[in-house]
């Protein structure tokens, strides 16, 4: 429920956000990157702190992790050091990095260890690498540390090795886009004998460690792979495949599966590996899905994003037609699709023939079929789970698609477009809506479609700066997620091509948003997207033809005089 006395201080955060003139410049990141605890990664980036603050950087150290070796922590010393913040969490007091603090000292230089860290309950954001990249929003450049293992596209390859699962994950995005890199790297019997002379872990903790995770097998072959990886991510950048490849395009197709993560991840490693551009597509038809269906859909894709990729929903009854089209449209080279070995768990989501048909009806693309046999049983037994007879929004989302699709179609202008599309929303969802183009301090961005009794608190300026927040760091924020959680609305980005074209908010006023009505918006986002997206377009033909009509006048004009 909407808390007044959690809402954000609006100065505070526009203060952040920084000078219009400064809005520009983004901070660089450098990874000190590992294949496990105890390599020197937090060692190293201590040391190149140090070299910075003797050339006169403002350097300053946000974060250390407190567990870090006497060694280590040694190498702190001499240098800045912001607080911490004290977070109370379950009858004890956490220290965490102080995120409000580092951008009001807004130095050169901050150093944030352990990347892939989940942030205690109660801060703005819920992981660490969102920290970092406001940070870097900012203008202040990040030094930071993550293991090979907290990747998230090579999650399940760690998984398959080491036979645990790695729960704290960063986008690899983050890490593709880091300024520099800098593998920091010794031999494994080398870090197996700091294991054995007590110099990574406690006495004990450390035969359990060495017995599970850090065998000399898995640590070897972690080697291998962060080393692959880094020279993946090298050639990426200074080699000639730096530019995406405009002959690959990689398209995966989204379920309500398990098995769905492994093949974004499976899409994620093959769009590195061809340095091409890749998509998440999912078809919405009539079949109902059960709760944890739900679930499960929303999970990926929200992995999907993580991973990079543009998540596409499109709908129709005959998915062999929707997703051939759609590949043939677009250009994919390359569609991953799930299969397991029990077919009647996809009977709901693929015909029987679904794979031959597609085949037929595709014009260039390669079909990549990725097995998993790891959740036959687990989604048997989604499928199984007991009907609801009143499914309200989730049952209605098509033909909500459908009729949202139409209009838009057949709607031209900017201003007609967002105020139609907001009308819609604030009647499906009962809610107050509002919605910013870019230019957001200019007057007539802004327009709002009321529902609540009082929506006025949606012009107030505590909720623009959170509208301003989410337009710089193209994220999600506000009531309901997981970054400025206290504000009075919930704040999307609409996205096209990897730029924000407006952000979109709706009324917390009467309760958060459900995960449904989160979906719902989400689909009618990429709608949203595509008729802004037409409409510039169709707004730059039109001054083009003006410009030809005005040279052609100057040119009779000139003919005439002459």
């Amino acid at each position: 429920m909407y808390d007044e006395s959690e809402r954000p201080n609006p100065d505070e955060l526009l203060r952040q956000i920084g000078p219009e003139e400064k809005k520009d410049r983004t901070g660089k990141l450098k990874i000190f990157f590992g294949y496990s605890a105890g390599v020197g990664k937090t060692y190293a980036m201590l040391r190149e702190a140090h070299d910075c603050l003797g050339h006169g950087t403002d350097v300053v150290v946000g974060y250390i992790e407190p567990h870090t070796r006497a060694e280590t922590m040694k190498l702190v010393e001499g240098l800045p050091v912001l607080p911490t913040r004290k977070v109370a969490y379950k009858n004890i007091v956490l220290s965490e990095f102080d995120l409000d603090g580092a951008l009001e000292r807004r130095p050169q230089l901050i150093l944030v260890d352990e990347l892939a860290h989940t942030n205690a309950v109660g801060v703005r954001n819920k992981k660490r690498y969102q920290d970092v990249e406001e940070l870097l929003n900012a203008g202040i450049d990040v030094y930071t540390t993550v293991n090979v293992q907290h990747l998230e596209s090579l999650n399940d390859i760690i998984k398959d090795i080491t036979h645990i699962e790695v729960r704290e994950t960063i986008p690899d995005y983050i890490f593709d886009k880091a300024d520099s890199v800098e593998l920091v790297d010794i031999e494994p019997e080398e870090l197996l004998q700091r294991f054995a002379d007590g110099k990574i872990y406690k006495p004990d903790r450390v035969v359990t460690a060495m017995n599970n995770f850090f065998t000399r097998q898995n640590l070897s072959t972690l080697r291998e792979i962060s080393m692959r990886r880094t020279a993946d991510r090298i050639y990426g950048r200074d080699g000639k495949a730096e530019v995406k490849s405009v002959s690959a395009k990689v398209l995966v197709l989204l379920s309500p599966s398990p098995s769905s993560a492994k093949n974004l991840r499976v899409g994620a490693r093959m769009a590195e590996a061809y340095h091409a551009a890749w998509e998440a597509l999912y078809v919405e038809t009539r079949v109902k899905l059960s709760p944890g269906q739900g679930k499960l859909l929303r999970d990926n894709m929200n992995l999907a994003e993580q991973l990079g990729a543009d998540v596409v929903t499109m709908y129709g009854e005959d998915l062999a037609e929707v997703v051939a089209g759609y590949a043939n449209l677009t250009g994919a080279t390359n569609i991953i699709i799930g299969k397991t070995r029990n077919k009647r768990r996809l009977r709901d989501f693929f015909r029987e023939d679904f794979e031959d048909r597609l085949i037929a009806l595709l014009k260039h693309a390669e079909i990549h079929i990725i097995p998993d046999s790891d959740h036959a049983g687990e989604f048997r037994k989604h499928g199984k789970q007991k009907k609801r007879k009143d499914f309200g929004l989730l049952e209605q989302r098509t033909q909500i698609l459908y009729e949202i699709s139409k209009k838009l179609l057949a709607t031209r202008g900017l201003v007609n477009i967002i105020s139609a599309i907001n009308e819609y929303i604030s009647k499906i969802l009962e809610r107050s809506v509002i919605f910013y183009l870019q230019d957001m301090e200019k007057p007539g961005m802004m327009w709002q479609a009321e529902y609540d009794e009082d929506a006025s608190f949606l012009l107030g300026d505590d909720e623009k700066a959170v509208a301003k927040w989410v337009l710089l760091n193209k994220k999600r924020a506000g009531a309901g997620t997981d970054t400025l959680m206290g504000a009075g609305a919930f704040y999307m980005p609409i996205m096209s091509q990897g730029a924000v074209l407006g952000v979109m908010g709706v009324s917390c006023k009467k309760g958060l948003l459900s995960q449904d009505q989160r979906m719902l918006l989400r689909m009618i986002a990429s709608q949203v997207a595509m008729a802004l997206e037409r409409q510039r377009l169709s707004d730059e033909q039109l001054k083009y033809n003006l410009e030809l009509q005005r040279e052609k006048l100057r040119e009779d004009w000139l003919s005439h005089e002459e």
